[in-house]
């Protein structure tokens, strides 16, 4: 939903300068949730989806059996509850945007007055859609048809969808709301057109998600960068013998980022805990599918090699199951590279020669220490691909002259 959300709105980022000069928070209130974004211009800070959504809320009024006088009391108890969690994820600070997306806010627009525009956001002041929502919390769901036209789905939902829009503008301090002329039918019809598909843009905003993730967990930098460029470079060098797109790319290297948060728990078994992190948080714009082959590419990353019985490799179907294989041996490979953790392999080549995977290695002396790692770690990639792995130093043109 954040993938979709983000897809959405980015035409309406791109053009408008209203949101340069400023972070902004996008916000589409739903009928059972609401998704938020977080970003600075174009750039993805933070994304979550809140179990607070306009049905939810409605359900939640009738299921406590208070009455109509009370109904702005009960919703507003609920709205903070999860106003708490999202005030964690993201501060009030400094000014901000909020950029409000879905049919009830540009309801709310048209009825307070404010022309729509396609191109440019309208302008709701806080306060004067507060106004609006004390002038119809009154009404019945019949009135409020009668009234507006609306269905009476579109009735119930519209008073709780408001209120978390001005709830959420006033706890971060926010005067005015900007209201996106676009929703998530854009972003769906975004997504069928990309055919799974994933932009250069939005791969970067993935990315960035799991860094954001890394140092959250006092990841090491350096090192989980070092091996997600070298996972990266193993994975092109074998496109012909893995056979995955490159949807399977960015799910490796956002493993390799992550690998080792894990210690953030504890040294002993951190690539279990590695798996638990990456599986309980949030990473932009991937599914809980994608976030479960992180995980377990990077618990695979030493130790016991993927067995059917294992919990979350048992949940996945075949072809994910053989994907998370051969992620976990490439990365393996470049996990063996940086076994100093001095990132001094600098460059790398990698080649095939018949049964064997050639890594060579320029401008370094001794290499016995990966050669070490490599060889107590590259079983699961010679069991996967029926590749042996050697190591080589690379020698150079000086010394092929002498």
């Amino acid at each position: 939903m954040n993938r979709i959300t983000y897809l959405g709105i980015q035409e309406f980022l791109k053009s408008n300068d209203t949101v340069s000069n400023r972070h902004s928070l996008i916000v589409e209130v739903g009928g059972g949730s609401t998704e938020l974004l977080y970003v600075d211009k174009r750039d993805v800070i933070e994304a979550h989806s809140y179990r607070l959504g306009s049905i939810r809320l409605w359900e939640t009024f009738e299921a406590s059996g208070a009455s109509e006088e009370h109904f702005r009391e009960i919703l507003e108890t609920q709205i903070r509850r999860i106003l708490s969690q999202m005030t964690q994820l993201v501060i009030p600070g400094d000014k901000m945007n909020l950029i409000a997306m879905g049919g009830d806010i540009r309801f709310a627009a048209s009825q307070i007055g404010i022309k729509n525009n396609k191109n440019e956001p309208s302008i709701i002041q806080t306060s004067k859609l507060d106004r609006f929502i004390n002038k119809i919390i009154g009404r019945s769901v019949d009135q409020i048809v009668q009234k507006f036209q609306l269905s009476y789905p579109d009735a119930e939902s519209i008073v709780p969808s408001l209120l978390a829009y001005y709830m959420i503008a006033k706890e971060y301090n926010i005067e005015e709301i900007l209201v996106a002329e676009v929703n998530m039918r854009d972003g769906l019809q975004k997504e069928l057109l990309l055919e799974h598909g994933w932009t250069e843009d939005f791969k970067k905003q993935v990315i960035r998600s799991a860094m954001a993730l890394g140092k959250k967990f006092a990841f090491e930098k350096s090192h989980a960068k070092y091996v997600a460029q070298k996972s990266l470079q193993i994975f092109e060098a074998l496109q012909d013998e893995h056979q995955l797109s490159s949807r399977y790319a960015l799910l490796l290297y956002v493993s390799a980022i992550l690998h080792e948060i894990g210690h953030f728990v504890g040294s002993g078994s951190h690539h279990k805990h590695s798996m638990y992190l990456i599986n309980n948080s949030e990473i932009f714009g991937l599914s809980k599918k994608d976030l479960m082959i992180v995980a377990l590419t990077a618990r695979y990353h030493r130790r016991a090699t993927p067995k059917p019985g294992h919990p979350g490799y048992s949940s996945l179907d075949r072809e994910s199951r053989i994907a998370v294989s051969k992620l976990s041996a490439i990365l393996r490979l470049a996990d063996s590279l940086d076994r100093s953790y001095s990132q001094r392999i600098e460059t790398i080549d990698c080649h095939l020669d018949n049964d064997k995977l050639i890594i060579s290695i320029p401008n370094v002396n001794d290499i016995s220490l990966e050669q070490l790692a490599l060889r107590q770690r590259g079983q699961l990639f010679e069991q996967i691909f029926g590749l042996k792995v050697l190591l080589r130093k690379k020698r150079s043109l000086g010394e092929m002259n002498q």
